[in-house]
């Protein structure tokens, strides 16, 4: 099932406007809420074939027939929001987002896409002399997409027993001698502790050390997930459930629980952790959409990805730099200061004879 939001005035594909948080339209200007357009959806539902079954030699494709210009929109397995080649418009695959593919909450975007681009040409001129100039132009900036990252964000509890030795040093004088006097602890902590909302990345097209480095989200704007939402942008599908991401957050807490019991073992000259009991408990764990404009480019063979937090704004990305440039500048340096040092020599030599 392919659906498109539509504005009930003129008929033309409405999208979510991350500044005014509601659902706009730029051919007449009307304006409605996201309510109000998840209502007009649902009206509207209009049932499509998938016609992966007469594609030969597709393997994890669909097709779908975009309801306005009737065109083929072809997606992977787990695109569910996209744009019609054809004619442009949004176009959210309801059925992706239905039963378990639900997600029970989104994080809306706050940062535009003229917000994005003028973001990642502060971030590529700060680069200076040695960026690429491709990285720089039109072209590249129109490259930049956002889309929503399924994420699962679980609520864990934890009980902790934790068993460590430590020493205390002390070096005095004892008339022409240095003594040295070690005392030996053993230490026990035992503990119980919540955390809430830990985010796991469940895309397996997105980096994990990418998405990690663009948190914190702010999660008191996470509201119920309405399809309107995304319209107007990508997004995709959990790629892992919520048991696959399981051990990859218990991990993580389990981080959390050692570095906080080793914050309150203070005073010693060392540490030793000589046992650990930690038992994890999950509470929950949420299906949620968050924001990101990403874009991908390669460089001399290289694949570099610029990634922002739609949210907050926070960009985690590695600046190309050319070689090129940068053997001119340390030439322009070199020859530089040469001929610096061979006006010297001369004027010495003047005032030599």
């Amino acid at each position: 099932m392919v659906n498109i939001c539509k504005c009930p005035n003129c008929d033309a594909p409405i999208e979510f406007n991350s500044e005014l948080q509601k659902m706009t339209c730029e051919y007449c200007g009307n304006i409605m809420t996201v309510e109000e357009a998840e209502s007009q959806l649902e009206n509207y539902n209009v049932k499509f074939e998938d016609k992966t079954e007469n594609v030969d030699e597709m393997v994890d494709m669909d097709v779908y027939t975009c309801n306005t210009c009737g065109a083929e929109v072809l997606t992977d397995e787990h695109t569910s929001a996209t744009f019609c080649s054809y004619c442009g418009n949004p176009t959210l695959i309801k059925n992706r987002f239905e039963g378990v593919l639900a997600p029970g909450y989104v994080i809306p975007f706050k940062i535009d896409k003229k917000q994005a681009q003028q973001a990642y040409k502060n971030w590529i001129n700060a680069g200076g002399y040695f960026t690429p100039k491709e990285f720089k132009s039109e072209a590249m900036l129109e490259k930049i997409t956002g889309m929503y990252a399924p994420f699962w964000v679980y609520d864990y509890n934890g009980d902790a027993k934790i068993h460590a030795t430590a020493t205390k040093v002390k070096t005095t004088r004892e008339g022409s001698y240095m003594c040295t006097y070690t005392s030996y602890y053993d230490i026990a902590r035992e503990f119980g502790i919540a955390y809430n909302k830990i985010p796991a990345d469940a895309s397996e097209k997105l980096a994990d050390n990418t998405m990690d480095l663009l948190e914190p989200f702010n999660y008191d704007e996470m509201v119920p997930f309405k399809m309107p939402y995304i319209s107007g942008f990508y997004a995709d599908k959990y790629s892992y459930d919520s048991g696959q991401m399981a051990s990859r957050v218990e991990n993580r807490i389990e981080d959390y629980i050692m570095t906080a019991a080793r914050n309150t073992i203070k005073g010693y000259n060392s540490v030793n952790i000589s046992h650990k009991n930690i038992v994890m408990t999950k509470e929950k764990a949420d299906y949620v959409l968050f924001p990101i404009w990403i874009m991908s480019y390669k460089y001399n063979g290289k694949i570099h990805t610029f990634t922002m937090n739609g949210q907050t704004g926070k960009i985690v990305a590695e600046r190309p730099k050319s070689k090129k440039l940068m053997f001119r500048w340390f030439v322009g340096i070199f020859a530089g200061v040469f001929a610096a040092l061979m006006a010297a020599g001369f004027i010495l030599g003047m005032i030599v004879v």
